[in-house]
């Protein structure tokens, strides 16, 4: 599996409503052993997403799905 198949993948659950804005990721870690990827592979993905502005990260507290353009606050 490559990043961009991770992309996608995470893509595609958000595209569809599967994780709506607000929505908090797996984890790193959850990600790389659902993947069966390297780390760096899953921390390219998710800085890819975040590029796209589909994601953004919290400190400390984990990866969340982006409020889309045009929804409320």
């Amino acid at each position: 599996m490559t990043y961009r198949q991770i992309i996608e993948d995470v893509r595609a659950n958000i595209l569809d409503g599967t994780w709506p804005p607000g929505h908090k990721l797996p984890s790193r870690s959850e990600l790389t052993l659902t993947y069966s990827v390297a780390p760096a592979t899953v921390q390219k993905a998710v800085a890819v997403l975040e590029g796209m502005g589909l994601v953004y990260g919290r400190q400390g507290s984990g990866v969340f799905v982006a409020p889309r353009p045009g929804d409320p606050p």
